[in-house]
């Protein structure tokens, strides 16, 4: 039944963390030029990411049992579209009839609902806009070690979140980001971990979702990475 997480929830992978930085703690450097470079890097990066195709994995574990698992093959269309084809058998939802069936599908229907608005806070932690990077980049503390920034802050979507983000001052790309949040009142963690193809563009290795209150462990990993 809850497999409909992963429904909501899959495409998240393929969206691009934002890297974003705070003057604070740092001398020289200047929030403005900072947001912009963070902008150039990621769209570049995007950009040379559509000439690959690649393999996504998905998982779900609800109370410690696995419950969902799903493996397709990603590449983007000429219209720059992203094109998913299942690989191999997936799992099949099982239907149920009368009474059972009905609230069977209702409570379907409320996991698909808490999922989808799940999605849409973790979406929110891509700061795809200027206007978000530019208003973490104001309230965030920056550590500089060696060629690494740590940016740290908090209520960046919601009240009393926090946020870690890793990023490689020489490429601008991000390299890690863990955030702590809430949503319908149930704490969430999530974990992104990056890797560099040979050829340079950078993409997201995996994305830990976790729920303890609803016994949600979700993972997804991209890899097989091959230029079309």
């Amino acid at each position: 039944m809850k497999r409909i997480v992963i429904l909501a929830l899959c495409s998240l992978a393929l969206a691009s963390a934002s890297v974003v930085m705070g003057a604070s703690g740092v001398q020289g450097l200047d929030r403005w030029d900072l947001t912009q470079e963070i902008i150039d890097a990621r769209a570049a990066n995007q950009q040379a990411l559509k000439a690959y195709s690649w393999t996504q994995r998905t998982e779900v574990v609800i109370k410690g049992e696995v419950r969902v698992l799903r493996t397709e093959l990603l590449r983007y269309a000429s219209d720059g579209q992203l094109q998913r084809s299942p690989m191999g058998e997936q799992p099949q939802q099982q239907g149920g009839r009368g009474i059972r069936g009905r609230k069977k599908a209702s409570k379907q229907q409320e996991m698909k609902d808490w999922a989808g608005e799940l999605a849409g806070v973790i979406a929110a932690y891509g700061l795809g806009t200027p206007g978000e990077l530019l208003d973490f980049i104001t309230s965030a503390a920056l550590t500089e070690q060696g060629a690494s920034l740590q940016a740290e802050g908090t209520a960046v979507v919601v009240p009393n979140d926090h946020v870690i983000i890793w990023y490689d001052r020489q490429t601008m790309l991000v390299t890690g980001m863990h955030v702590q949040t809430t949503h319908a009142g149930d704490a969430v963690d999530l974990e992104w971990g990056y890797r560099v193809l040979d050829s340079g563009p950078s993409y997201i290795e995996r994305l830990g979702i976790s729920v303890p209150a609803q016994s949600i462990e979700m993972t997804i990993e991209n890899f097989n990475y091959m230029r079309q």
